[in-house]
């Protein structure tokens, strides 16, 4: 039996199996299995916040462009400037709710990599532990969400792929730093090590279920799924990792086949539009010079 402690006492844990599974789907299910089993609060903590940025875009679906009333000469109105002191207090208000949301962010990517961290050893673990890890380590994490940030821009500048296959295999490095007390870079070269050889697992398993729902689990897989791969990824250590499921290699190509047919279906409109309204005497519907 293994043993965890917190600050709230010792804490009996199940021996954390380390049979590797490299169905993406499975990986995803047995993490949600797992983070309701014995994370049952963060759980419950992510889903409220799903279920926050749901509400929050209902209003934008009931919003639509105001009414185009041709009732007399067109009017213009001059808009004075802002006077200095109105323009910086808006600036001012703005950069303070970037801030607040960037610290909301980082606070809930901690409580998500902690989570994952205990839940990886088979462990309980609850909000107030969870945010307690984060508050306590603030800075040194955020350093790390930093670094990781700063690296994958970089990658992106190379075409945006490899800035994507990069945000994959730093993706463990939050893990790494709850779990081995790792910092900065050190945390980050660590998830390079355990994704080495397994990216394609690690971003199918990460993707799969929230793309099969349309976005609905976003974010609430994120524990579960991470302390499945870290878990078993430690287990390997240096070994070679098995091969990556069919599973994993369809959740790759899913997104490449939808993106293709939504751009083949709007140069399919576009063309079908620029024949019908080829008559110079129709009007057409395309902006001016398209046809």
């Amino acid at each position: 039996m293994l043993k965890a402690t917190t600050k709230g006492g010792p804490m009996a844990t199940k021996t954390a199996p380390t049979a590797y599974e490299n169905n993406p789907l499975f990986i995803a299910t047995k993490g949600l299995e797992l983070l309701f089993k014995n994370g049952i609060s963060i759980a419950i903590l992510l889903l409220a916040f799903i279920g926050l940025n749901y509400l929050a875009s209902i209003p934008a679906a009931f919003v639509s462009p105001a009414a185009d009333t041709d009732s007399g000469p067109e009017q213009t109105t001059d808009i004075a400037p802002l006077p200095p002191e109105v323009l910086a207090t808006i600036l001012g208000v703005v950069a303070v709710v970037v801030l607040v949301c960037l610290f909301i962010g980082i606070v809930i990517r901690g409580v998500m990599d902690y989570s994952a961290a205990r839940l990886a050893k088979g462990a309980q673990v609850n909000i107030g532990e969870a945010l307690g890890a984060v508050f306590s380590h603030f800075f040194g994490y955020t350093w790390v969400l930093i670094i990781v940030a700063v690296k994958t821009f970089l990658w992106s500048l190379l075409f945006i792929v490899p800035g994507i296959i990069m945000s994959v295999r730093y993706s463990l490095a939050g893990v790494s730093y709850f779990d081995k007390k790792l910092t900065g870079n050190t945390a980050v070269k660590d998830s390079l090590a355990l994704t080495k050889g397994a990216w394609l697992t690690t971003y199918a398993a990460q993707s799969l279920l929230p793309i099969l729902t349309l976005g609905a689990l976003q974010g609430l897989t994120v524990p579960g799924t991470t302390a499945i791969l870290y878990r078993q990824y430690n287990a390997l250590g240096k070994k070679t990792k098995p091969a990556a499921h069919i599973a994993s290699w369809l959740t790759l190509i899913l997104p490449i086949v939808f993106v293709i047919v939504a751009v083949g279906f709007v140069v399919t409109l576009f063309i079908a539009l620029a024949v019908l309204y080829s008559d110079p005497g129709t009007p057409s519907p395309l902006p001016y010079g398209l046809v």
